[in-house]
């Protein structure tokens, strides 16, 4: 689940929660997988499902994709030597 909440400088936030059940198989690695990615642990629900939180910045993930644009695109284009 994710939704998105105003900064105090109205920049736009996204506000993920994650749930990871404990009946599928190796839980205990999407759990840490989520953790390791910034997400911060919020308790247990029925000692069923770990709930995890995290607070992203929007302009941030923005950013960080268009450098990624910027360099793929500067390394698919033709070789000037060739």
């Amino acid at each position: 689940m994710a939704f998105s909440t105003p900064t105090y400088d109205g920049r736009q936030r996204t506000k993920l929660d994650a749930g990871v059940i404990k009946d599928i198989p190796y839980w205990q690695r999407a759990s840490g997988v989520f953790r390791r990615c910034g997400f911060k642990f919020i308790g247990t629900l029925e000692d069923q499902v770990d709930l995890l939180g995290g607070v992203k910045d929007v302009e941030l993930f923005e950013l960080k994709r268009s450098a990624w644009e910027e360099i793929s695109s500067v390394l698919n284009r033709p070789s000037l030597i060739s």
